[in-house]
């Protein structure tokens, strides 16, 4: 490794803060990035930069861009990103102990450790999807909590000009159909793998009773949204919504275990966090640059991802709007992609608009409940512009609560039944 370093400053040292060694780390960028050799120029590194880009608002990781500079004066940038274990409920602020430990044990070092084992199978199995956009991976090695391992990832990284959407606006038409372009080629790409490939090897990442710390703040937050919407608006539903929130559990499961490993549902694999945080588009042309984090990325069902992204990622009007007329063209370019590539493709329009339904409830009570959480990661300092993204943020969780109370009247009434 003497060879890529001008000095011996910086052999045998981790990056600060962390246990990853530096010279572990640069050399798998130096084998894996064909532009590495060409920056570098026959050049050594004489400075390392190790900046944290995640603001500390990472929930499961740290990330940071670590810039190469040479003797030559070039510079080469590249993301490190290493599992870590935050302590949720203190940081939101306001819960009990009972809660923060709830919240704890949910997200431990094993939970996350998991995490980010998932993140690293599908960058080491499904990250040379032809088309599919995600950060080129350089290496990267599992936590392994007993033995005090650090994890990390080595990747691309994606350039000053990729941004994500802020968090209450909506994605316009052309960002939305370079992201279903990009379900497509994943979910296309699913359906046309030979099972043994994948099935049965990436079950739901969570244990749906381990989520139950989300149910403590699911009241709160109900009330926390009654404040915003008119009481002849939200009491209609009331009732219907908290009888839902009981059954979070149950419907959960349903939506990600249950639904995926039924016979005629055609499970693909899921971002299952497919939301403005995590598709970068470029500042200057608006194009789609790539979808990242895919630590939740598991076998489910085909409408998980659309549901949230048209909930988190438009206002009601225009996600109705969506729902009506691109989700049919969608069903019917899947159905073409497979059975052009060879595929199976025997599902019903029926039956995908009713997982799209189940989906949509989930992706509602996911939405009330996680409340607190989304908007204490979306903070602004400007207390007035706050307020503004917070009320257009509720508003849309009511509306979606709305269409999840007429979805279970449809087709699972018996979450509308209030336990004893």
């Amino acid at each position: 490794m003497n060879e890529l370093f001008a000095d011996n400053e910086y052999l045998g040292r981790d990056f600060h803060g962390t246990h990853t060694s530096i010279e572990w780390v640069v050399k798998c960028v130096h084998n894996k990035s064909p532009e590495f050799d060409k920056v570098r120029d026959g050049s050594k590194i004489s400075k390392i930069t190790f900046f944290d880009v995640s603001g500390g608002k990472g929930f499961v990781s740290n990330v940071y861009k670590v810039t190469l500079t040479f003797v030559n004066n070039n510079t080469y940038p590249f993301v490190l990103k290493i599992p870590k274990v935050v302590d949720i409920g203190k940081a939101i602020g306001g819960m009990t102990e009972e809660q923060c430990k709830k919240m704890s044990d949910a997200l431990n070092d094993e939970i996350v450790a998991r995490l980010h084992k998932r993140e690293l199978d599908f960058y080491l199995n499904f990250g040379s999807i032809p088309d599919l956009k995600v950060p080129r991976f350089f290496g990267g090695q599992e936590w392994i909590v007993d033995k005090k391992r650090e994890g990390c990832i080595v990747m691309e990284y994606l350039g000053d000009d990729a941004i994500n959407l802020d968090f209450s606006k909506s994605f316009n038409r052309k960002q939305l159909d370079h992201v279903l372009d990009q379900l497509l080629i994943l979910h296309t790409h699913s359906l046309c793998l030979p099972e043994a490939d994948w099935k049965n090897k990436y079950k739901y990442a969570f244990d749906p009773k381990t989520l139950n710390f989300f149910e403590d703040q699911f009241k709160p937050n109900w009330e926390l949204l009654k404040t915003f919407i008119p009481e002849d608006k939200w009491k209609p539903i009331e009732k219907e919504v908290l009888s839902m929130g009981e059954r979070n559990v149950d419907i959960i499961t349903h939506v990600h275990i249950t639904l995926p490993a039924r016979q005629n549902n055609h499970s693909v694999l899921s971002h299952a966090d497919l939301w403005t945080n995590n598709i970068l588009f470029s500042k200057s042309t608006g194009d789609l640059i790539s979808l990242i984090d895919w630590q939740t990325v598991y076998e489910g069902n085909i409408t998980v991802d659309l549901a949230r992204l048209f909930v988190m990622g438009h206002s009601y009007e225009v996600r109705h709007k969506l729902e009506a007329e691109v989700l049919p063209e969608y069903f019917e370019s899947l159905k073409k992609n497979v059975l052009q590539k060879g595929g199976k493709f025997t599902m019903a329009f029926e039956e995908f608009m009713e997982l799209y339904y189940y989906s949509l409830i989930e992706q509602a009570l996911a939405m009330t409940m996680g409340m607190s959480l989304l908007l204490f990661h979306n903070h602004h300092p400007d207390p007035a512009v706050f307020e503004q993204k917070k009320a257009k943020f509720i508003l849309n969780i009511y509306h979606a609560n709305v269409d999840a109370v007429a979805a279970v009247k449809k087709i699972k009434k018996e979450w509308l039944v209030h336990k004893k």
